[in-house]
């Protein structure tokens, strides 16, 4: 069996990364920490759950901000609902979300699918809150 060839992956993912290292700094203090929270909650009469999304910055905020797919679609549609764990469509859409609101619809256009790789494809399964770190 042939091993496959990962160059254009490689080079793929380089160059998603490559807008988010603009944004990178090595100083800690220009660090954001957000508090990410995600919910499973059934619609009525519907077998299929949708995730609640909401999001905390600075963290040291008092409330909660949801975050909606429908926002973020105005920009760019991947998919009408957020998933994460992976670099699908709602992985990506969730990503563009929080880019978004993090960053202005500008910037989080040129950055959201480095986000998604970097922040959003290690997330766990289920519901959860999470502290991240989040490089500017």
């Amino acid at each position: 069996m042939k091993t496959p060839d990962l160059r254009p992956l490689r080079a793929r993912i380089a160059q998603i990364s490559e807008p988010m290292a603009s944004l990178s700094c090595h100083n800690p203090k220009d660090a954001m920490k957000i508090i990410l929270k995600v919910q499973s909650v059934f619609q009525r009469g519907e077998s299929c759950k949708e995730p609640r999304v909401f999001i905390m910055w600075p963290a040291h905020a008092q409330k909660f901000k949801e975050i909606y797919a429908t926002k973020s679609m105005r920009y760019r549609s991947h998919s009408h609902l957020f998933s994460w764990g992976h670099t699908g469509h709602g992985a990506k859409q969730l990503a563009l979300a929080i880019c978004i609101e993090l960053y202005g619809v500008a910037q989080g256009m040129e950055v959201y699918e480095a986000f998604c790789l970097k922040y959003i494809a290690p997330l766990p399964d289920g519901d959860f809150t999470k502290e991240m770190i989040v490089e500017l």
